[in-house]
């Protein structure tokens, strides 16, 4: 039986149980947060609502300032969520905390005044934190839920289920200010922030953490002990910090750059719910191509797609240029992020996880830092915003060059003490 036969008769057992779908469907319910707010209606809110009298080169520089601190707090703090949550088994219980206190900071939103934009700014800044702190977690749980042969179905999944999920609320909340005008639009943040919590409930009940006697307690010094042992863990944090620094930023500052070089809003939230609901299959075929092909070989196609996407969107003039882009994005976004996921799962220690994808959110988020400031700092400079989306080219060649160079397609969990696994 060849390889790919074998692969395919072991995901045709896998068993679609409540742990799985439950630790999927938080994907569910907080991708509502990064699409209607992050990728949607708060760049358009606060540049029309609380940001009045501001430049269109100062709300730029504003949001890429936020979207960056928001980074740097979870850069500064999430190996150390990661150490402790492996020492004390407490995933599930940091992630629900993250949740609430994200879904809170979103509800106050509806509270905050016109013109206050110093306000909204903050309680933005902690919800952004407050969400990718959540997933720090989430993405750690995903090897209590599965084995390692089938973290590519399972990961797409949950990222597909997420383009499912923010598609639909980002629709009715589209639907709900071509009713009511653009002033609708923080009542969007209520129903995003209560979504968000209801379908939290599903992960605290049925997702449970395995704990393992035989392992031993982490030590914070483990990630360095096992870089050196296994180098190429440290290429492809370094591959992926380069790469999803640029996927990001596409994603938080696509808006607003749409509406600096003149498209109307409306034409950009049709442009969401495109990348949303074509995202969905797609995220799902990606993963399934990841099967056949390999998962390295999609991530490196995700790549060379997004330097495509860099190109033209610099270049793009009409609308349907800029849609044509935006189908682009949809096929290959929640596909490349799910296939990083499952990249990593497969080469990271068991009873280290948490720790491990501590630092992979954090390099992940320090993209969060870097990008958005590149970006805007390179246009308000130039005072040229197509240029500022063109320099993350330089990322995501580099990203390239690491990943043929330094990590080889035929990986999978490192071996040895700190990487013991129970038996089955």
């Amino acid at each position: 039986m060849t390889t790919v036969n074998k692969l395919h008769s072991k995901f045709s057992k896998m068993r679609w149980n409540r742990a799985i779908w439950g630790w999927a469907f938080y994907d569910w319910a907080n991708s509502a947060f990064a699409t209607v707010v992050i990728a949607g209606f708060f760049p358009i809110f606060f540049r029309t609502h609380w940001a009045i009298g501001l430049s269109d080169a100062e709300v730029t520089l504003i949001l890429g300032i936020a979207n960056s601190l928001s980074g740097v707090l979870l850069m500064l703090s999430a190996p150390i969520m990661g150490f402790v949550a492996d020492n004390h088994l407490a995933k599930k219980s940091a992630l629900v905390i993250c949740a609430g206190l994200g879904a809170l900071s979103t509800i106050v939103f509806v509270f905050i005044g016109e013109g206050h934009w110093q306000i909204a700014i903050t309680c933005y800044t902690i919800a952004v934190f407050m969400f990718m702190a959540s997933n720090v977690f989430y993405d750690a749980l995903l090897t209590d839920v599965s084995q390692p042969i089938d973290y590519n179905r399972v990961s797409a999944i949950g990222f597909a289920l997420g383009y499912l999920g923010g598609g639909l609320v980002l629709a009715a909340s589209v639907w709900a200010v071509w009713q009511g005008g653009i002033n609708k639009i923080d009542s969007s943040f209520v129903v995003v922030g209560i979504w968000w919590l209801v379908f939290t409930i599903p992960l605290m009940l049925w997702v449970r953490e395995k704990h393992r006697q035989t392992e031993k307690a982490v030590s914070f010094t483990t990630p360095l002990r096992l870089f050196k042992k296994q180098p190429v863990i440290a290429w492809f944090l370094l591959a992926y910090w380069l790469y999803i620094d640029a996927v990001d930023t596409v994603i938080r500052m696509a808006v607003n750059y749409g509406q600096v070089i003149g498209f109307e809003v409306k034409e950009l939230l049709l442009a969401l719910l495109l990348v949303q609901f074509i995202g969905f299959p797609a995220t799902i075929l990606y993963g399934r191509l990841a099967d056949y092909l390999g998962t390295r070989a999609m991530i490196l196609a995700g790549v060379i797609i997004y330097i495509a996407i860099c190109i033209l969107g610099a270049l793009v003039e009409s609308i349907v240029g800029f849609y044509f882009l935006v189908v682009l994005i949809a096929l290959v976004q929640g596909g490349l992020q799910a296939q990083s996921r499952s990249f990593y799962a497969s080469l990271v220690p068991l009873n280290h996880v948490a720790q491990f994808f501590g630092i992979y959110n954090m390099l992940g988020k320090f993209a969060v830092v870097f990008g958005p400031l590149l970006l805007s700092g390179t246009g308000y400079l130039s005072n040229n915003p197509r240029v500022g989306l063109l320099s993350l080219t330089v990322l995501l060649v580099l990203s390239l060059i690491v990943l043929i160079t330094k990590v080889p397609s035929n990986q999978s969990n490192v071996s040895g003490s700190d990487n013991a696994r129970p038996s089955k």
